[in-house]
């Protein structure tokens, strides 16, 4: 069974100095994500927002991972611009996930929201 054609986005600051911080944890769950898919290298690409990303290449799993390129208070512009973009690429079939650190939740803890149109502040 295929499926659903998914962007997932990973927000995070950028830089060696952020690489494991908790404000970093969702460029580590993608960058996770994609080895266990053997997805290759994320590679920079204008056209997703100047993001990097990576694609999986099992046809069942149709996804795309992208991370950032900037601090988390500025990823909205980036994030839409990549999601546009894939988008029109999947004929507007698909599903956005957003992986991001809550530091307001327990150190573990995991929350799904199935909600269109929310803010930063939710």
């Amino acid at each position: 069974m295929t499926s659903l054609p998914l962007l997932i986005c990973s927000l995070g600051n950028p830089g060696a100095a952020y690489a494991n911080t908790l404000h970093s944890a969702g460029h580590n769950v993608v960058a996770a994500l994609a080895t266990l898919l053997q997805a290759g290298q994320f590679t920079k690409d204008r056209s997703y927002g100047n993001g990097t990303l990576t694609r999986s290449y099992n046809p069942e799993m149709p996804w795309t991972l992208w991370q950032s390129p900037t601090f988390m208070n500025e990823s909205g512009k980036g994030v839409n611009a990549a999601y546009r973009t894939w988008a029109r690429e999947n004929n507007m079939q698909g599903r956005l996930v957003v992986v991001h650190d809550e530091l307001e939740k327990p150190l573990g803890s995991v929350t799904i929201r199935d909600k269109e149109g929310l803010s930063a502040r939710g």
